[in-house]
């Protein structure tokens, strides 16, 4: 049951979700992915914010968790390499069942954490951030935002609007 719904989650939301971002910005999903552990480091400091501000105390399980998350955002690690040369393979991504149980706790957690508030944002960025690191990666493309970007650099500079 468990496993149906993670290929569900993957196949029909996370792969056409990363693949329209592709199609738009020319982005792949191993990028995507590394936006979103962005968006999960952005979402840890916050915690941190909050926990000193409204709680008083300093959270080194958040402080921890920011240096992790920033480390997958800035740094492309051993695993995003495989993934891109399996692609170019023809193989499937390897994180897809690799990471199975990971991304089932972190979907089950989705719920507890409407609970408390400043664990929706993480736990929601690190849910999405591990399905999209699952789905497959894209071949390259310019994107249409960049094609877009690049007719309108092409315009000839001498063309003005006369008042």
């Amino acid at each position: 049951m468990l496993r149906r719904l993670d290929d569900f989650l993957i196949d029909r939301v996370s792969q056409p979700a990363a693949d329209w971002v592709h199609a738009v910005t020319g982005i792949d999903s191993i990028a995507q992915s590394r936006v979103m552990a962005g968006c999960c480091a952005a979402a840890w400091f916050a915690n941190l914010i909050w926990t000193l501000e409204v709680q008083g105390w300093f959270n080194p399980f958040a402080a921890l968790n920011i240096l992790i998350s920033l480390a997958g955002a800035f740094w492309e690690t051993e695993h995003h390499s495989r993934i891109r040369r399996d692609a170019l393979l023809g193989l499937r991504n390897y994180r897809r069942v690799w990471f199975y149980p990971g991304r089932i706790i972190m979907l089950s957690l989705l719920p507890i954490s409407l609970v408390a508030w400043p664990l929706v944002a993480i736990v929601g960025t690190s849910t999405l951030h591990h399905y999209i690191e699952a789905c497959d990666v894209q071949p390259p493309c310019a994107g249409r935002v960049r094609e877009f970007f690049s007719k309108l650099r092409a315009l000839p500079a001498t063309v003005r609007v006369s008042a």
